[in-house]
């Protein structure tokens, strides 16, 4: 509801029509739309939102509804409304309320009342006929951000204005002035009522409006009566109800109540419309009736009861809160079955000193909560919640709780919430990794809670599949009580900035008290305290704005812990900035596995060559040229590339990290990818706006041909200043390295190219290589640099007895500058023979012209 809701005196949406002199109408909006009344006037500039009416216009402007009037000059009439306004009013946003009529005579008149339009400190409620000012409520009162206020206007049968006003919005209504009409005036009479919204396109969605009264005074003769007396918010404190607001100093006077048992002392009292709330010396003592009487208690209308009592008894139980009251199992997958029913059940238990009373509690997943019968639940008890229709099969179990339906939980993850009396005092956000063990986690086994005593319960490490042989032990102690499930303390994996500081992402939950003096930055950003964050994240809360351009460092000590108590035990640092946008050039694909291992998973890195912090959240990875699956998948990551750095894609990131186990896990993104065949593809980088930012055509002709199995083996970058579908700049990743190396510098890298000082354009950059897959002088690359366009080469391998090993090109073209890589194989494909290599180029000038070229080459063959 929102927050102009308040005590609504009369329920329901009411319309009718009195004896033709006088009108009554009444609407809290409860009905959902502006039918009934018939509301006239910009209707699509309103809308009736959890049973108020707000404004939802588009733009700037002024929105006015209508509603008719039929008043009687001889008649008392009131006017009534509730107003939010979630901004702080001026003159061009503020709220105006139009009571149009007739004089006898024939003459227009119009009453005015204006909520704010002034200015700050100035504005208030103001009455006026015609522009004469009659009446002007509290100055200030409606001036700050948001206001809030319930006003009611008067005019008696002898043509008298009262203007009342409740800055809470409640009906707690003080008098703010009367007046009568101007001199000379006559009284008119009305027959339309205007409700008018002024306002800027940023203010265009901030007006509420709720439990509208427009007719005739009712006459209240009634006095007040005393409905019930209840337990408070706290042990001392007694609720008292009444049917109406109640007034008057002898209601704030102590010794006009008295209380049986005699022994009850009243401390304090404080009165709130229709309630009196009464604070005892002493907690209210249980199992026993408690009387209440309270004298001369009066309505708003003078009318006052003498004598009002009313009694209630404490039972000897306590509510469940989040310490007493917790979820020690849960069986969200029991298919197949291992020796309990084929049926979901949630474990509550009472770990606290007194019985707990489950009235009003209720068990969610997400939705609407199934409430709990009236039952107790004795300290250290279990009680096993089931769906009603599967009770009987939990007959071995003790203590059974049917609910009418127990929330479906999802087999991967879900959630459940115990909720009591509105708020959630214990919510569970499980997965599949809760189980800790691949074979309990297809079904049949409950996730168990190892340590009763816990204050995180929503943390992983404190849980585990059952080990019992039925698959779990609803109604008792737990199989995995006592265990340490859990001895590996928190990883910092991430951050990135976010509103009001930096989010933090871990491995694992962390213990939030031992956050708060492990975590700095630099340059300092004056942290101040940890908070949890959206999907499992944390944030750091700063002060200080981060700047453009500056990478920050974020540390966390080795003595934060997870929440299941462990320590860190190592310092963790992560860079960050604000991310500037892409660019072409800014970003290369750097290594692609597309023939993963048995069981592996494909993945993509990428490089940043740019000096700019970089945001690949929103970025795209697509195959351009696949027949089958899926061609394009986003990046959906909130993840920064810094300059310099590494980030690889995977939809598998255990088995990457298991893979190779050189990769480093904060630098590794499971995210979807797009099919990626194993002889032959594309990966293509696209930035949000469109723009190609990279694409590389693979080919399994470009591993190496001495590897017997390329799978498992990435293609990686040679040099990524160098195009990327470049002869030569794509290699197998080394055998030292696992043959691949995501988030890391590739095996195989090196600088660019450097144009020697002799005369000819091919090079090598060193003569002595050795093709043994370490990672080191694997290959021979071969360097050119042409003057011009419209070259073509030629390149022939002849060992020192002058017989040809190896055809590398057959008269094609060339680039401006390049490589060409030779990896040791023969044509035969097989590993050449240790010893030296004539290279014989023959280069083809674009007038048709040859020359040739010799270089020299040395072979170790480690066989």
């Amino acid at each position: 509801m929102h927050p102009i809701r308040g005590f609504c005196w009369l329920a329901g949406c009411l319309f009718f029509l009195l004896p033709l002199s006088a009108q009554l109408i009444v609407d809290d909006f409860s009905d959902g739309d502006l039918l009934n009344p018939d509301y006239q006037g910009d209707l699509a500039d309103f809308v009736v939102e959890n049973d108020s009416l707000r404004l939802m216009a588009d733009g700037a402007g002024t929105s006015q509804l209508f509603l008719p009037l039929l008043t009687d000059t001889a008649q008392s009439i009131a006017y009534e409304l509730n107003v939010f306004l979630d901004f702080s009013p001026s003159a061009s946003n503020f709220a105006a309320f139009y009571f149009d009529g007739f004089t006898p005579a024939g003459d227009a008149v119009r009453y005015e009342l204006r909520v704010g339009g002034i200015s700050g400190s100035d504005d208030a409620l103001i009455f006026s006929r015609d522009g004469v000012e009659l009446i002007v409520g509290t100055i200030g009162a409606v001036g700050g951000e948001p206001v809030q206020v319930r006003w009611r206007l008067e005019r008696s049968a002898t043509n008298e204005w009262r203007l009342l006003a409740d800055y809470q919005g409640s009906n707690a209504l003080e008098e703010q002035g009367t007046s009568q009409d101007p001199d000379g005036e006559q009284p008119a009479l009305l027959n339309t009522f205007t409700l008018e919204c002024n306002y800027t396109s940023t203010r265009s969605d901030k007006f509420w409006f709720d439990e509208l009264e427009l007719g005739p005074v009712i006459v209240d003769n009634d006095p007040p009566q005393l409905l019930s007396a209840a337990v408070g918010a706290s042990d001392n404190q007694i609720v008292l109800t009444f049917n109406e607001s109640v007034t008057g100093e002898s209601i704030t006077e102590l010794d006009n109540y008295t209380f049986n048992p005699e022994s009850l002392e009243l401390q304090s009292l404080a009165v709130n419309a229709s309630e009196i709330i009464l604070t005892l010396t002493d907690e209210i003592p249980t199992g026993q009736e408690i009387t209440v009487t309270v004298i001369d208690v009066a309505d708003n209308f003078g009318n006052v009861s003498e004598d009002l009592s009313a009694s209630f008894l404490l039972p000897l139980t306590v509510t469940p809160n989040m310490e007493n009251l917790i979820i020690t199992e849960f069986m969200a997958d029991p298919t197949p079955e291992v020796g309990l029913p084929d049926a979901e059940y949630v474990e509550i238990y009472n770990r606290g000193e007194a019985t707990i009373r489950l009235r009003d509690l209720g068990i969610a997943s997400g939705g609407a909560p199934s409430l709990l019968p009236d039952v107790n639940l004795e300290p250290g008890s279990y009680a096993t919640i089931v769906r009603a229709s599967l009770a009987e099969e939990f007959e071995e179990s003790a203590n059974v709780i049917a609910v009418g339906t127990l929330p479906a939980l999802s087999n991967s993850g879900d959630v459940i919430e115990l909720i009591f009396d509105g708020e959630i005092i214990q919510q569970l956000e499980y997965d599949l990794s809760w189980y800790k063990d691949d074979e309990r986690s297809d079904g049949g086994y409950s996730l168990e809670l190892a340590d009763l005593d816990a204050n995180d319960l929503n943390c992983a490490g404190l849980w585990a599949a059952s080990i019992d042989n039925d698959g779990g032990t609803p109604g008792a102690l737990n199989s995995r009580n006592g265990e340490i499930l859990d001895d590996e303390g928190p990883q910092l994996l991430s951050a990135t900035f976010a509103t009001g500081g930096i989010r933090l992402f871990f491995s694992e939950n962390i213990d939030l008290a031992s956050a708060a003096g492990s975590i700095s930055v630099e340059p300092d950003l004056q942290s101040n305290g940890v908070l949890p964050d959206a999907n499992g994240s944390f944030r750091l809360v700063t002060q200080s704005e981060p700047q453009e351009g500056i990478i920050y460092t974020v540390t966390v000590a080795e003595d934060i812990q997870d929440c299941a108590g462990n320590f860190s035990d190592t310092i963790y640092e992560v860079e960050l900035g604000l991310a500037e946008e892409v660019a072409i050039g800014d970003v290369v694909i750097n290594e692609v596995l597309f023939n993963p291992a048995t069981g592996g998973s494909d993945f993509v890195e990428l490089f940043n060559c740019s000096d700019k912090i970089l945001n690949v959240n929103g970025w795209t990875l697509a195959n351009t040229i696949t027949m089958t699956g899926s061609p394009r998948e986003q990046i959906e990551a909130d993840r920064l590339l810094l300059p310099g750095g590494y980030l690889a894609f995977t939809e598998d990131r255990l088995e990457i990290l298991a893979g190779y186990e050189q990769a480093q896990e904060a630098f590794l993104i499971e995210n979807d990818l797009p099919s990626l065949a194993n002889d032959l593809g594309n990966v293509t980088l696209v930035a949000p706006n469109g723009d190609t930012l990279d694409s590389y055509d693979y080919t399994e002709e470009q591993h190496s041909a001495l590897l017997d199995d390329v799978n498992g083996v990435s293609l990686e970058r040679v040099n990524a200043k160098a195009a990327t579908q470049q002869d030569g700049n794509w290699f197998s990743a080394a055998s030292r390295v696992g043959f691949a190396t995501p988030t890391r510098v590739n095996s195989q890298a090196r600088a660019g190219i450097v144009l020697p000082e002799e005369d000819g354009f091919f090079f090598l950059d060193e003569d002595t290589f050795s093709p043994d897959g370490d990672g080191f002088q694997d290959a021979l690359f071969i360097n050119y640099s042409t003057p011009g366009p419209g070259w073509n080469a030629r390149i022939t391998i002849y060992d020192a007895n002058g017989r040809p090993v190896r055809s590398l090109r057959r008269a094609e073209p060339l680039a401006g500058e390049g490589t060409i890589l030779w990896d040791g194989a023969t044509d035969e494909q097989q590993l050449a023979r240790t010893g030296i290599y004539i290279l014989l180029i023959e280069r083809f000038e674009p007038n048709g012209e040859t020359e040739n070229e010799k270089l020299v080459a040395v072979l170790v063959n480690p066989k």
